[in-house]
């Protein structure tokens, strides 16, 4: 059995200046891929020996041939949102309770909660989510241009959500094909 892990795709700049910004311009690109559960082993670009397996990432595997990988790293913290809020914030989750974070949840406007992406804006750069953004509860109040994925973090926990949100609504997306009845001991999503 294949183990599907929820992937989070965040994508913190555009994948091409030029179909946002127009003219080149000397600053990189940037596209920050964060995976929620997903192992070190488990994509093929990475060396493993893991019993657990691995899942077939072709495109993953080239994009980071192509690019920086940081080998050396750990994740913010051990679950979901909360590491979000570091990466987002770019604080130490020791440190949350001194700059008011809750890790769970950051309301646009909160003072010590400055986003990289409000500063990539400032920057000059566009920017995007895509994918489960919690602990932010309005990502294009917060930094982004663009959103598409789930707030709510309760809602990322169904691999086949009926509804997604884009922009600033709330499940204003609808997944139809995911509205189908699961067939007895199918637990995870449509027939």
């Amino acid at each position: 059995m294949i183990r599907f892990a929820c992937l989070l795709c965040f994508l913190t700049s555009v994948v091409s200046q030029d179909l946002f910004l127009g003219s080149r311009d000397a600053r990189p690109n940037i596209v920050w891929v964060m995976a929620d559960d997903l192992g070190w082993g488990e994509p093929g670009l990475y060396p493993s020996t893991s019993p657990h397996g691995r899942i077939d990432t072709p495109n993953l595997d080239k994009f980071g041939k192509e690019g920086i990988q940081f080998t050396h790293a750990y994740a913010g913290y051990t679950v979901c949102a909360p590491s979000r809020t570091t990466f987002f914030t770019g604080r130490h989750s020791g440190q949350f309770v001194k700059y008011g974070l809750s890790g769970t949840e950051i309301a646009p406007g909160q003072a010590s909660a400055t986003t990289i992406a409000s500063v990539l804006q400032k920057a000059g750069y566009a920017t995007g989510a895509f994918g489960k953004v919690a602990p932010l509860d309005s990502p294009l109040k917060q930094g982004f241009d663009t959103f598409f994925g789930q707030i709510d973090q309760s809602d990322c926990h169904n691999m086949y959500p009926r509804q997604i949100d884009q922009g600033a609504g709330r499940n204003n997306v609808n997944f139809t094909g995911n509205w189908a009845k699961k067939e007895p001991g199918n637990l995870y999503g449509p027939p």
